[in-house]
């Protein structure tokens, strides 16, 4: 989506942007965290060699242009889904 993205039901502009991080229980972590942690683990290797062979360069080379850079190993490595909420028709939906 865009920076300013528009509402799907009203075409909206006022709209605003929150995150969130998914919760679960103390069971399911004893049930299945030893597979979440597996999955963590995999995300942080596939973002570290993200972080080495492109990041750090790309970085570099932007630097030099005088703008600024989104690192894409911190995207892999967050857990948080993008929800927007508009404020004029007061429905939510995901970017």
């Amino acid at each position: 989506m865009s920076i300013n993205p528009k509402c799907p039901n009203c075409g909206s502009k006022d709209v605003q942007l929150t995150t969130e991080m998914s919760k679960h229980s103390v069971l399911w972590f004893v049930l299945f965290g030893w597979l979440w942690l597996l999955w963590w683990l995999f995300k942080a290797m596939i973002a570290l060699y993200v972080l080495i062979l492109f990041d750090w360069w790309y970085a570099i080379i932007k630097k030099s242009q005088n703008k600024g850079y989104v690192w894409i190993s911190k995207r892999i490595m967050q857990n948080r889904s993008k929800t927007y909420h508009c404020n004029k028709c007061k429905k939510n939906f995901r970017g």
